[in-house]
Parts: structure tokens; C-alpha cells; sequence
């Protein structure tokens, strides 16, 4: 577990100034809330915030630990699995194997992560091929000196020109965004890997650490979320050879060994953090089995995620070009339908949704695909709602049997569609109780660059609290 060794002066002060000053502050900050103010915080708070109040998480601190492996998009901050965990499920300071935390949209394994720092044992369901590779290398114990040493082999035998029969792997558009020199480099180092290292966890680290590259070493600009070249991107790339693709990857090696055995020696070395079945609609878990869940869904027709890393899947043998089309389809919130499904309007069944179909129903008129796209989002979240409600434990007082969503409102055709009531209506359909509703402005920006001009931008996200009682 993350232990601060920094001392502050509530380490010198009298325990009864020091609990009078943090009622003082908490009363303050409250207050400001409740008057509809945004009140900066340098973490959420443990205690009760005001339903639809807003606050400023004033923390820039989203990497450490393995949170920092990887880019991957529309990822959620550490700080709010933390909290929940904090709030809902830790009982001592200690490890609680008893208890389980589920993410049923788990994405690079921010939540799994922290359960395992704080000594819970968790669970995840993803789609995404290169979500679940990262979530598994995140939440892996690596022994330092065996990493250590697989590295110094690997290292030293793809220095010495000892990997002969390199075949670059075929895969749509290869030669368009690969320089020819530059895909064998790419192969040699994958070859590599699978010749030194029969660990699979550590081959998967290599694995990780050879896919964090790949974008800088392609003829796509690395600054674009989605593969792209653009004039400025390749004249940054005008130079490239062999041995820059062998020093991008050893760097690579650098900067995250050091984040996975700084969380190796912080985290909870029995505690359990598994991957379950895919689909977050149908989950391979026992009812009432799950202490608390967290998750943080996809936004409604913002993400392309297999779009997103499909050069880096392609390399790692996790994407299939043949099968694009097809995971894509599986995907909540997915653009990949039939136009058979939008040649008529679909609305969400019930009187107490009539506000909510009004808004699909002006979509549709501009914009038939996407009415579609919304209405089909929230038929697969009542699913997974529906799904959660069976794994989930009941509450106990302040523990347990939680559920919490955190999720941006969506415009889509200049349309606003608030997609934290729905999925609060949905909630309470299903059985839920609505604990507490919050906000918080998204300060990291990779967001707003991302989501096409259609789906508009997102400037805080929704933090629902949903209670099984």
C-alpha cells in the first residue's frame, strides 16, 4: 500500500486543534457548495457532498504508481476508485480479502489498480483487447531482480543482431503507415521478446512497453488520437531508422519498469485483481457476490477505441483485420450498426422516460444513425445496471452494496442529452436507490480533443452513487 512518508504540521499539532480545524474546513467547504459554488478539494472528501454540487479535484497526481503505463483514452482519475473504495468498502487499514470490487467497464484498470494498492480484491470486464492487456500488466506483482534480469537479456540480444528470419506480420494498411526499415525494426524487437522471455507476465510487460512506441515510430503523427498523418507529423519523422525503433523501445523499458515495481512494492501482494468475461451485459459472477462497483462507462458515440489503438493491436496480434468490424459492433455506444436498425425510431419503454425520448426524437430527425447510437447506449446500460444489481451485495449502513457511475452529459447535433438523469432513472428502475449525485470539472483536457464535432464536449463529469438496499 502507497505509504506518504511526508511529514505536515498535522504530525506536530495537538489531535484535538487538528480535528477542530478539519471541522472547520469541511463546514466551510460544504457551505460554499450548498450556495452552488465550485469548491477546489485537494482529493474528494470522505464525508457527505451536497447532491449536485461541483467540485475541483486540484490534483495533477493521475500517474503514479502503474497508472502511468500506456496511453489510453477517456481514461477516469485514480482519485474517484480510491474514494469509493475508501467510502463504501474499507472497514481497517489493513488488507480485506472477504471483500470484492467490480468495473464492469474497467478500460486500462484504473479501479483494479487501486483496490490492489488499498488491499481489496477486484475484478474487471472489458471489450477492448488492449484494455484488458493493460489492465493485467498494471495489477501484476513483478519481482525486481527476475524483471531486472529479463530485461538485461532482452536488451543485449537485440543489440547483438542474434534474431535471424524476421517476417514482418501482414495486417491492413501495413505499408502505408509503417516505413519498410522501420517494420522489420518493429518485428525484430517483437521476435525478441518472444525468444528471451518465457514468463508471460513479463513477456506481457515487453509486449506493453513495445506498443507505447509504436505510434512514435509510424508514419502517423503521434500528437492525433486516432492514426492520421499530417504534414507536420511526418517531417518529425523524416529521420527515422533501425536504431531509433531499438532506442524508443528501450526507453520505453526505462520509464515503466520503474512504475511497476514502484506498484509491485506498494500493493497488496495476495490480494486478487482478475479479468472476467467480456460483456459488461452479461457478467460470469455469482449474485451477490460483489461488495461495491465502480465504473466509469463509454460517453455516448464519443470514443472509436478500436480505431484508437488498432496499429498497436495489430502489431501485438490482439486485433484481427478481418474482425475489426465485428468487435467494433460489440462495443456500448458503438457507432458499428446496421442501417437496418435506424430506419425507424427507437424510444426507451415507459411514461417516466417520455422527456428523455422528446430529445431522441429531435435527433432523429437530423440525425437518424446517432438517434439510434443514444437509444442503443441506454437499452445496453439497463442491461448492465440490471446485471450489477444481481452481483452486487446489499447495503449495510454505509458499506457495501454500491454502485457508483461516473458519467458526462452528451450533445449530439448541437442537441443536449443528459445522460446522468437517464442513467439515474434507469438506475432506480432497476431497483436502485439514488445515494448521492455530484460533479467534478474534468481538468485533464485529452478529452476535448478527442470527441467528434457531433458529440460536442464534455466539461465535468457526473459521480452517481447507486445503493442496493
Amino acid at each position: 500500500m502507497r505509504v506518504n512518508t511526508k511529514k505536515t504540521m498535522f504530525d506536530f499539532a495537538d489531535a484535538k486543534e487538528v480535528e477542530k480545524y478539519l471541522e472547520k474546513l469541511r463546514t466551510n467547504v460544504i457551505r460554499q457548495l450548498r450556495k452552488g459554488k465550485t469548491v477546489s478539494v485537494p482529493d474528494i472528501p470522505l464525508y457527505s457532498i451536497p447532491n449536485d454540487s461541483t467540485i475541483f479535484i486540484d490534483s495533477t497526481d493521475v500517474t503514479y504508481s502503474s497508472h502511468g503505463i500506456h496511453e489510453f483514452p477517456a481514461k477516469f482519475i485514480p482519485h474517484i476508485p480510491r474514494w469509493a473504495i475508501l467510502k463504501f468498502c474499507k472497514t481497517t487499514d489493513r488488507e480485506e480479502k472477504d471483500k470484492w470490487i467490480l468495473d464492469p467497464f474497467c478500460g486500462s484498470g484504473t479501479t483494479l489498480v487501486e483496490a490492489k494498492l488499498l488491499g481489496v480484491n477486484s475484478c474487471g470486464v472489458d471489450i477492448d483487447p488492449m484494455a484488458r492487456l493493460l489492465t493485467k500488466v498494471k495489477t501484476t506483482y513483478y519481482e525486481k531482480h527476475e524483471l531486472e534480469s529479463a530485461r538485461s537479456k532482452l536488451i543485449s540480444t537485440l543489440y547483438s543482431s542474434e534474431i535471424d528470419d524476421i517476417e514482418v506480420p501482414d495486417f491492413p494498411n501495413r505499408d502505408h503507415w509503417f516505413d519498410g526499415e522501420i517494420a522489420k525494426s518493429i518485428a525484430t524487437v517483437k521476435k525478441t521478446i518472444e525468444k528471451v522471455s518465457s514468463d508471460k507476465d513479463i513477456r506481457d510487460f515487453f509486449y506493453v512497453c513495445l506498443s507505447a512506441i509504436i505510434r512514435t515510430v509510424s508514419l502517423a503523427d503521434a500528437d492525433q488520437i486516432f492514426p492520421e498523418k499530417t504534414e507536420w507529423g511526418l517531417k518529425k519523422k523524416s529521420k527515422m531508422d533501425r536504431t531509433l525503433v531499438f532506442n524508443k523501445f528501450e526507453q520505453s523499458l526505462n520509464k515503466f519498469m520503474p512504475r511497476v515495481l514502484k506498484f509491485s512494492n506498494d500493493c497488496y501482494k495476495d490480494v486478487k485483481a482478475k479479468l472476467i468475461k467480456e460483456d459488461a451485459r452479461k457478467m460470469d459472477l455469482d449474485k451477490n457476490s460483489i461488495d461495491v462497483s465502480i465504473t466509469s462507462p463509454p460517453y455516448i458515440n464519443a470514443m472509436d477505441y478500436p480505431r484508437v489503438n488498432q496499429l498497436e493491436m495489430y502489431w501485438l496480434g490482439l486485433l484481427d483485420g478481418e474482425k475489426k468490424i465485428d468487435l467494433k459492433k460489440r462495443y456500448v455506444g458503438t457507432e458499428a450498426v446496421s442501417s437496418r436498425d435506424y430506419t425507424q425510431l427507437h424510444l426507451l419503454k415507459g411514461t417516466k422516460y417520455d422527456d428523455y425520448n422528446k430529445i431522441l426524437q429531435k435527433i432523429y430527425k437530423v440525425d437518424r444513425l446517432r438517434a439510434y447510437v443514444a437509444y442503443k447506449f441506454f437499452e445496453d446500460m439497463k442491461q448492465n445496471f440490471e446485471e450489477v444489481f444481481r452481483v452486487l451485495k446489499k447495503s449495510r449502513g454505509a458499506k457495501n452494496g454500491r454502485y457508483i457511475v461516473v458519467i458526462g452529459d452528451g450533445v449530439i447535433r448541437k442537441i443536449p442529452v443528459p445522460t446522468h438523469e437517464i442513467l439515474a432513472r434507469i438506475g432506480k428502475d432497476v431497483g436502485f436507490t439514488l445515494e448521492n449525485l455530484f460533479s467534478y470539472v474534468i481538468r485533464h483536457r485529452t478529452l476535448l480533443i478527442t470527441r467528434a464535432a457531433h458529440s460536442g464536449i464534455i466539461n465535468k463529469d457526473w459521480i452517481t452513487v447507486f445503493k442496493k438496499d
